[in-house]
Formats: structure tokens, sequence, C-alpha cells
């Protein structure tokens, strides 16, 4: 059976999509394009420059029958992990939160199962926070990043979004002054309810993720998030 492709191209960005000639499914899953920052059997992941601007193309081969037969057993219309990411940051841009641009997003689906998909994201122009955190000589800038970081996770939390956030996930802006989500890949797309059980695992399980990325992340460290975390959190 044939498969349909769906296909949709974020209308102020389709001028430069139609400069790169990137308006079609097939270009875009399938054509050999940009730099490859990560390629296996499974994902494939590249960065595309051209005409003033740089993308993120993100692309995966297939989707797990298990996973989107768990989806729909939980009321969920299956997608691939592309077009999930895709849902996420449209959800979190409709609660006004800071995280990257969807250009274009695609999949494949056959008898109601997702299959191959990707997400094209414009670039975020800055430092990673665990890198600009690195390379910050002045405690007090690290602590102010590390504040905003807390209260970016209070935002977060505020709207029933729980997906871990990392360091490495949030783009400090060039101008040094605002933070930006990017890598949004989640199996769970849409805000949940509130929840302080579901906010402690999502601080839990971030703190684990960064510690064990980056050594320098102390216990001083983790107590200017939290007091920022909490003063956010008693401002909303």
């Amino acid at each position: 059976m044939k498969n349909k492709t769906i296909l949709t191209l974020t209308e102020s960005y389709r001028p430069w999509l139609a400069k790169m000639n990137l308006l079609s499914f097939e270009q875009l899953m399938f054509s050999d394009l940009g730099r490859i920052i990560e390629k296996t059997d499974k994902r494939d992941i590249r960065r595309i420059e051209g005409h003033g601007r740089a993308a993120f193309l993100k692309r995966r081969l297939h989707s797990e029958m298990g996973k989107s037969l768990e989806s729909y057993l939980q009321g969920q219309r299956a997608h691939s992990a592309a077009y999930n990411e895709h849902l996420h940051i449209s959800a979190l841009q409709q609660h006004q939160l800071p995280v990257m641009n969807t250009m274009a997003v695609g999949e494949q689906r056959c008898l109601g199962f997702p299959g191959a998909g990707f997400i094209l994201v414009e670039e975020v122009k800055g430092l990673a926070l665990d890198s600009a955190l690195d390379e910050c000589e002045d405690a007090g800038q690290r602590d102010r990043l590390l504040q905003s970081y807390g209260q970016l996770l209070a935002r977060l939390h505020e709207k029933g979004f729980y997906c871990p956030l990392r360091l490495k996930d949030i783009i400090v802006t060039q101008d040094r002054e605002s933070l930006v989500m990017i890598d949004r890949e989640t199996r769970c797309p849409h805000a949940h309810h509130r929840s302080s059980w579901r906010a402690r695992r999502s601080l839990l399980n971030a703190f684990r993720r960064i510690t064990r990325t980056c050594p320098s992340f102390d216990e001083a460290q983790k107590g200017t998030v939290m007091a920022a975390y909490h003063h956010q959190l008693e401002q909303g």
C-alpha cells in the first residue's frame, strides 16, 4: 500500500525554503543535504546553510511500532519522533516559552501508523548553556545564567511541561541576555495538568543528566538554580 506523506511548511520561511529547493517531502527526507552532524541506521542530523540562514535537519528513518501502539492505547494519535518534536515546539510557543522555530516538518504514514519523519528548525545563534557556564569567569554572570535556568524550569512546570531540560538543551543567545530551548524531542508533546510529583521527577532527571556530563555542576550551583526556581513559582 502506498505511503501517505504529510508536509507542513512554516509560511514565514517559505521564501528561504524555495531558494534552497526544500519545498518537497522527498527533498527534505531523502536528499543528501548540508553537512552531516550525526548519522546512524536510525537517525540523520545535518546542518544546512545558505542565503543568510542556517538550519538543522533531523531525520528519523522509521518509527517504532510499539511506541505507536502505546500512543493509541493512551488515546493519542501516533506520530514520528520528528513530528512529535514539532507538536511540542508549537505547544511551548503557544505558552510564550522561548524555543527554536520549526521551518518545515513531515512524516510518512501507512494504515494510520507513522514511518519516516523529519523536522527542520532554524539555528539559534549563541552558545550552549553548559559551555557558557564553563567559559564564564565572572561569578555574578554565572549566577545570573543559573538563575535564568531555574526561572525557565519553573515557567515550564507552571505550564505543565515536564520534559527534562539539560544545560546543553539551551542556547544563551548572542546578546547573552536570553535563553532559548533546542532539541525538544519527547513522546509527550502536550502540556499536562500541573503536578508537584511530575515537577520533582523532572528536576531530579534534569540534575542527574547534568551532573553526568558536567562535573563542575556542584551543590552550590544547584542551590542557585533551585532558589530561582522557587522564587519564580512564588511570583507566578
